[in-house]
């Protein structure tokens, strides 16, 4: 897989079999569990780690990456269908227990749902949830003040 690495220069690393730590010898699980999230600050994921949300979503939090302002960050090395597959997951976790401002947050950091096309692809929950449809428009409408259509359906949100 290739990989930015901090210079910007492009590098070819492996990917990380899933075992890595019963291949290290005298290894303990924190030590594996340490080698791993030093792997994931620089965009390496077990197999195991990219199929599955819950596990990716813990990897970059013990690696402080959930939420990252460094200009490399390890989820942005990831194919553009995942990533978005990651954001749409991360999104629906956050809904799912109503953390509205990280929802928020998240979406401006990330610049997501910039406008309604990429507001559709990020699949919210807009009509199971009206506070996330409340909280979509007015962003949106906040974002683009001179979009009539984008005024329009924040206003029907609020109805």
């Amino acid at each position: 897989a290739a990989l930015l690495a901090a210079d910007g220069v492009e590098t070819d690393i492996p990917l990380l079999p899933e075992n890595l730590w019963n291949t290290i010898p005298f290894s303990t699980r924190f030590v594996a569990e340490r080698i791993l999230d030093e792997l994931a600050t620089h965009g390496q994921f077990t197999d195991k780690e990219l199929a599955s949300f819950p596990l990716l979503l813990r990897r970059t939090a013990r690696a402080s990456n959930s939420i990252c302002s460094s200009r490399h960050h390890p989820l942005a090395l990831l194919l553009d269908e995942d990533l978005l597959a990651f954001h749409r997951n991360f999104l629906a976790f956050c809904v799912e227990q109503r953390l509205v401002d990280v929802v928020h947050a998240y979406m401006d950091h990330y610049r997501l749902g910039f406008t309604i096309d990429d507001l559709d692809s990020l699949e919210l929950p807009l009509k199971a949830k009206p506070w996330v449809d409340v909280l979509a428009k007015f962003r949106l409408a906040s974002l683009q003040p001179l979009n009539f259509q984008s005024v329009f359906e924040a206003s029907i949100a609020n109805a």
